[in-house]
């Protein structure tokens, strides 16, 4: 320990970690964010504002009382979709409709191995 000697300070900085534009379900960063629409069943709002977190906005659905309408800006990959099917019938993507038409081509190659039955 005697014979250490000190070194130079490196200049160089870490980068900064970015924070999220919204909601990201998984570690690596999405393709994009955009302001998602969903439909959910009541049961599952407590749920939704904590994973979602400080980006979201809800209300409920005045057309049908055992819904809510639940605004969130969310990172779009396959993760997303992946994440969104973990909830069945009790959620839907309402808008936009490309993340709502990747959302039903997702489900589409998962019906596609069940084919058969």
């Amino acid at each position: 320990m005697k014979n250490i000697k000190g070194g130079e300070v490196s200049s160089v900085k870490p980068p900064t970690d970015e924070k999220p534009q919204g909601f990201v379900v998984d570690v690596f960063p999405p393709e994009r964010f955009e302001i998602v629409t969903f439909k959910i069943r009541r049961y599952l709002l407590d749920k939704m504002i904590e994973q979602l977190g400080n980006t979201v906005s809800s209300r409920e659905d005045f057309d049908d009382p055992e819904y809510a309408i639940v605004r969130a800006s969310c990172g779009i990959n396959r993760q997303f979709y992946l994440w969104v099917m973990r909830y069945g019938d009790g959620l839907e993507i309402v808008s936009p409709k490309d993340i709502r038409k990747g959302f039903a081509e997702e489900l589409k190659k998962v019906s596609d191995k069940y084919s058969d039955v």
